[in-house]
């Protein structure tokens, strides 16, 4: 009886091994933060932390900044929803909205978030911070894309969004 039970348990950790070896990676592993890396393919060419604050974890990811994504997107900085170097829509685009001041309003938790033309990055806490911030004209919440000579690009100013033109 004793053989049978390490007869098995060897098996059980050969099985084991067999599948921790051909497993496919969740994350890809890069070591340039910002940077496009050879290590990452497309279409996640760049390096970021994807860690919340305080828990480093290097990953290959789709967008480094705003320069990265389609115009009608945005590139997250939220590592509290798992969304740090993606590119995401701007959901508020469209929806009603009610012009607040960003100095003093926009970060406010007494203001209602549904009246803000912004995505907001919930933290412990309940802090807040700004993942992207449209812009509220005319009552109705507006994608906002830097666009122009940030992104080496020109920009064409269309009745309700701004579409970037990238020249290589």
């Amino acid at each position: 009886r004793f053989l049978v039970l390490v007869y098995t348990l060897e098996m059980f950790v050969r099985i084991i091994l067999l599948l921790a070896l051909t497993a496919v990676p969740l994350s890809l592993a890069c070591t340039e933060i910002g940077r496009y890396d050879y290590n990452c393919p497309n279409p996640q060419p760049f390096c970021m932390d994807v860690g919340k604050p305080g828990e480093s974890d290097l990953q290959c990811v789709q967008c480094r900044s705003e320069c990265d994504c389609p115009a009608t997107q945005f590139c997250s900085r939220d590592p509290y929803a798992g969304t740090v170097g993606k590119c995401m829509d701007f959901t508020q685009a469209g929806q009603a909205c009610m012009p607040v001041d960003p100095t003093t309003q926009l970060l406010d938790a007494g203001v209602k978030e549904e009246i803000k033309c912004a995505k907001f990055i919930h933290g412990p806490s309940n802090a807040l911070a700004i993942d992207h911030q449209g812009s509220c004209l005319g009552g109705v919440c507006r994608m906002c894309n830097p666009g122009g000579s940030k992104c080496g690009g020109e920009s064409i100013l269309f009745i309700s969004f701004i579409h970037t033109y990238i020249h290589y």
